[in-house]
């Protein structure tokens, strides 16, 4: 290390592996530093690293408060990680012969054993298209369970323009209501919703509901039954767009395409209704396609290939657009 060449040595004659050297020993250091609170080492790392350390985290008497403070800047989890996904993760363009084979073929299954129509399959693949004549291929790799509560679509949302102004004027019409009520000393019942309002001069606003309406929000979506998690897929769309609203086939890993040929004949174009049942094979709709943002959840229209996904559901491997029913038989 002193010479800052990379040898190869024995280990057992008790050299530190390289990793231990350059990497876990700065951390060990820095946590030693500070645990001890060994101020003048503290300020030489801080100053090597090339940091700056408030004096309000300085002075803390907490060290965990003084870790974060430089590991924040000096190693942030969340710049590294993206950094490295970006670099990394490769494009699907990149993807070699074999793997494609191998995502094809489930079991002891082997990809010269597929039919010649889910062989073509292995182009669409290859290419990653995004045309709309493209067959829609998404590969779910794992799923992973949530709350209900969590989900985009049942989480409360600021009210729009639109829902404001129309609440507004619901508030506008219980006060007229109240008023010429207390003209005709009538007793009025009390609104659907619940809703009071103090009664005020004409010529005044009215009070009560309609001040309140901006900052009031939608009650979130009940879930259906006792369940309080859901099922999201881990997925990634090797070709096609998936889009909000599109019909896909479910293929289980169980799914054959041998015997989807035997019962569904070639140039098949019958609604979706009317097709044969296959064992392992479900039609489904995309209902719900999710940007996942670490425990977050943004709600997608379309996710173009290339892509890593969520989606609600409940057991899937991979999903093939419909389009593709009539040449191809598995993604």
């Amino acid at each position: 290390m002193k010479a800052k060449k990379i040898m190869k040595v024995d280990q057992a004659k008790g050299k530190k592996p390289l990793f231990v050297q350059l990497i876990l020993e700065n951390i060990w250091s820095l946590y030693d530093a500070v645990l001890k609170k060994d101020k003048e080492k503290i300020d030489k790392i801080v100053t090597s690293l090339g940091l700056k350390m408030g004096a309000r985290e300085a002075r803390h008497s907490d060290p965990k408060v003084q870790l974060s403070a430089i590991c924040s800047q000096w190693l942030p989890i969340a710049h590294a990680v993206l950094a490295m996904v970006c670099q990394k993760l490769p494009s699907p363009l990149d993807i070699t012969a074999e793997r494609v084979e191998k995502l094809m073929c489930t079991g002891s299954h082997t990809f010269d054993s597929l039919p010649p129509e889910t062989q073509a399959l292995k182009a669409a693949f290859m290419k990653c298209g995004s045309e709309d004549t493209a067959p829609v291929i998404i590969f779910v790799s794992k799923m992973f369970a949530v709350d209900a509560k969590a989900l985009p679509q049942n989480k409360p949302r600021p009210l729009t323009q639109e829902e404001i102004a129309q609440r507004r004027e619901r508030a506008r019409q219980r006060h007229a209501e109240k008023l010429a009520a207390a003209q005709g000393q009538v007793p009025v019942e009390s609104a659907p919703d619940g809703g009071a309002l103090a009664t005020s001069p004409e010529g005044e606003d009215p009070k009560g509901d309609e001040q309140q309406v901006e900052s009031m929000t939608p009650t979130p979506v009940p879930q259906e039954g006792n369940s309080q998690e859901t099922f999201i897929a881990f997925a990634r769309v090797f070709s096609g767009v998936a889009r909000r609203g599109k019909k896909i086939f479910v293929l289980g890993p169980k799914y054959s395409p041998v015997e989807f040929l035997q019962r569904v004949p070639l140039g098949f174009s019958a609604p979706l209704d009317d097709l044969p049942s296959v064992p392992h094979m479900a039609c489904c709709t995309l209902e719900h396609l999710y940007l996942l943002m670490g425990r977050e959840l943004e709600d997608l229209e379309e996710v173009p290939p290339g892509n890593v996904l969520g989606r609600v559901v409940l057991c899937v491997t991979c999903v093939l657009h419909p389009e593709g029913l009539r040449d191809w038989s598995q993604p």
